[in-house]
């Protein structure tokens, strides 16, 4: 089976791959998350000071750009936010690896 982890058919090479809604049926895309994490126990006023100047240098015009002309998605999230998408996101993974036959259920 050959199957593409985003909501829309991709061409590979001389043939096409379903999405994974079409070849095991779940709305499940693939993500790829770029994190910047620090240690357990960070103080909070180093956490702030670290995560506004990230999220400066995530807004920023240059980084924007050089995201959209390599066609890589991009969402900000922080702290717990954050964890929760990870996590959901492996939930996800797990259940199309399953009904792929690729993991036990």
């Amino acid at each position: 089976m050959t199957a593409s982890a985003t909501p829309f058919n991709v061409g590979i090479s001389t043939t096409s791959a379903d999405t994974t809604k079409e070849a095991v049926g779940t709305d499940f895309s693939w993500a790829v998350w770029r994190s910047i994490v620090g240690p357990k126990g960070l103080p909070d006023d180093v956490e702030e000071k670290l995560g506004a100047a990230i999220e400066k240098a995530y807004n920023s015009p240059e980084y924007q750009k050089f995201m959209k002309d390599r066609g890589f998605g991009m969402r900000w999230a922080r702290g717990e936010e954050a964890t929760k998408i990870v996590a959901d996101d492996d939930v996800s993974l797990g259940e199309v690896m399953a009904k792929a036959g690729l993991a036990k259920q």
